[in-house]
């Protein structure tokens, strides 16, 4: 009697693609689903209230308005591919990022944080005085109101889309969408009330500076808060691919309200000292940038693990070599040193398309289930074709 012992590379393949989902299709109309009109509510009560302060303000600060729009919108191209880029893996797809932009803008900015802003500000003056709020205010409120108002945009997509995502990585990408999109409608509310403050004199100019001032501190701003509060939501309440780790969890959460709440108090913090104020614009900015890089280190892990096992027939069949096996399922310094073992600049953009094109293969094995569907066959030629 023979028996039959099923290929080990192709079991862990079927195994990479069930876990990771990342052949999942994601549908936005769903009808079924409470959560989904849930958002859809949400998100029409954030956009009614942001046509109708801005809105009510365009005839006199139009110029304003217009700047702040046109300038952030420009501003979002930037950090939208960047995100795209982390996201080497495209596991999460693209009307998930769509969500995850327009959930930040509208319900967190409009919808949810600035009415819970200005409530806790208004106590907060009532109970301790106007100076102290204004010093502490900020620094004692946004990190909580804000950073929850984000986050419960990740814990809404997790019920919309829970086979799409399943590891921390996808909490931290789509975490960082929703910050995305908090910071620049945020954004442009500054520029209008920076106008205001000025009675609408000068709005261009005033625009203008506030453009540059947010663009500016804006590089370690909410993007990166969400990214390591949604990150640490997912460790926190587990997923089925990735098991929960409250320790991890609670680290990214906190450390996401520390650095949002350190930044919002720099002021109160530095005492009126500019040697104070240009230490902390280092400083907390740098923690920031260091919690992000571990973020990434320790959520990429599964991700890593799937693309291994998903691309591994294919090196053994030849397809991909097994440099570029353990470039395309390593890290940032793993991927870089394959790309600069090829001598050259020509080389180096050369090693990058054939990872290109060997990650394409890898999301349509995804797709297809890991079979030998027509798109599989072209994805597998493409490789050969950029290689050669």
């Amino acid at each position: 009697m023979t028996t039959i012992t099923a290929d080990p590379a192709l079991t862990a393949q079927q195994e990479a693609i069930r876990e990771s989902g990342w052949g999942e299709r994601y549908r936005f109309f769903q009808p079924h689903n409470f959560m989904f009109w849930v958002y859809l509510w949400l998100l029409i009560l954030g956009g009614t209230a942001m046509v109708s302060q801005m809105g009510g303000q365009f005839g006199g600060f139009r110029d304003a308005i217009v700047t702040g729009y046109v300038a952030f919108a420009l501003f979002t191209v930037p950090f939208w591919l960047a995100l795209n880029y982390l996201d080497r893996y495209r596991a999460v797809p693209g009307k998930v990022r769509v969500m995850a932009f327009l959930w930040g803008g509208l319900v967190g900015t409009f919808t949810l944080a600035q009415p819970a802003n200005a409530a806790v500000l208004t106590l907060y003056a009532k109970l301790f005085g106007q100076p102290w709020a204004q010093d502490w205010g900020a620094g004692l409120t946004a990190p909580f109101t804000e950073e929850i108002a984000k986050g419960a945009g990740v814990l809404v997509i997790i019920v919309l889309a829970p086979r799409v995502v399943r590891s921390a990585f996808d909490g931290l990408i789509i975490g960082a969408f929703i910050g995305l999109g908090f910071q620049v409608f945020e954004d442009v509310t500054y520029v209008v009330t920076g106008a205001q403050s000025a009675f609408g004199a000068a709005q261009g100019q005033a625009a203008v500076h506030i453009v540059f001032t947010r663009v500016l501190t804006g590089l370690t701003s909410h993007t990166l808060y969400s990214a390591l509060f949604g990150m640490g939501l997912v460790w926190l309440i587990g997923r089925p691919s990735e098991p929960r780790r409250i320790g991890r969890g609670l680290l990214f959460v906190l450390g996401a309200l520390l650095v949002h709440g350190l930044w919002d108090a720099m002021g109160a913090l530095a005492g009126g000292s500019s040697a104070m104020s240009a230490l902390y614009f280092l400083l907390i900015p740098g923690l920031a940038i260091v919690l992000f890089v571990v973020a990434v280190r320790w959520s990429s892990e599964r991700p890593r693990d799937w693309m291994h096992d998903l691309l591994r027939p294919e090196a053994e069949r030849g397809t991909i070599t097994q440099d570029e096996l353990t470039a395309l399922s390593g890290n940032h310094k793993q991927r870089k040193a394959y790309v600069k073992a090829a001598k050259g600049h020509k080389s180096h953009v050369h090693a990058r398309h054939v990872l290109a094109a060997a990650t394409d293969l890898a999301r349509q094995l995804a797709r297809d289930g890991g079979h030998d569907t027509p798109d599989v066959v072209f994805a597998r030629a493409e490789v050969t074709r950029v290689r050669g």
